[in-house]
């Protein structure tokens, strides 16, 4: 947001020196198409009482020293399970202090997600998803899932055991776990499994499974299946 309000800013400037006093039915020039862009952003922010531009100044938090000491140890990559948590530690913090309201975490990519040793699984996640179908390769692609989504579980854990405005942080947070492909020996990005879990003070509802490719089976009459 301060990048934001800074460019905009020098955009203004810019733009208002850049025209001359024959700008009658010129086109917009690419500089003033940002500042166009940017202007409401700029003015909004500017004007409203307790914006963003406000919140960027706030001081940052003290954070507790064994808080301190135990986010800022070096973690060995055989030693995932403590990685992962560590990660998602230090989340927990920025958002109980509301020192952001939004986290993208991505736990490994698709390529070079961690060796899981810990568990028993040497391969990375790009090894152990060319299985070609194989029952034993999968068996273990299938332990290293229930490992990291463990570490959601573990995650969800410490939201639910802080507090904000009443409810637990779990309650207004939502937090949407997935992965980037279904099957991934032929790279297939269909039909990707999605959890969307907290947020229940937010108005979500959970407790179900929905599939957005199928219609209601309702819809069809099975006999026609036959003829």
């Amino acid at each position: 947001m301060r990048q934001v309000l800074r460019v905009g800013a020098h955009v203004e400037v810019v733009v208002r020196q850049a025209r001359g006093p024959f700008d009658v039915g010129r086109t917009r020039t690419p500089l003033e198409t940002s500042e166009r862009l940017t202007r409401p952003v700029v003015q909004r922010e500017r004007l409203a009482p307790g914006s963003a531009a406000a919140w960027l100044d706030v001081p940052k938090p003290e954070v507790a020293p064994d808080l301190a000491a135990r986010l800022t140890r070096n973690i060995p990559d055989s030693d995932a399970g403590d990685y992962y948590r560590t990660v998602l530690d230090l989340i927990v913090p920025a958002l109980r202090t509301d020192m952001t309201r939004v986290v993208t975490c991505m736990l490994g990519s698709e390529s070079h997600a961690l060796a899981l040793p810990e568990i028993g699984i040497r391969e990375t996640r790009h090894e152990l998803s060319h299985h070609g179908g194989n029952a034993e390769p999968l068996g273990r692609l299938t332990r290293a899932d229930a490992f990291l989504t463990g570490q959601l579980a573990y995650f969800l854990d410490q939201l639910r055991g802080c507090e904000d405005r009443g409810e637990p942080l779990l309650d207004r947070t939502m937090i949407l776990f997935g992965s980037g492909m279904s099957y991934g020996h032929s790279h297939g990005t269909a039909n990707l499994p999605t959890i969307l879990t907290g947020g229940r003070g937010l108005g979500l509802r959970h407790g179900r499974h929905v599939d957005f490719n199928l219609p209601a089976i309702a819809r069809y009459d099975l006999g026609d299946a036959n003829s």
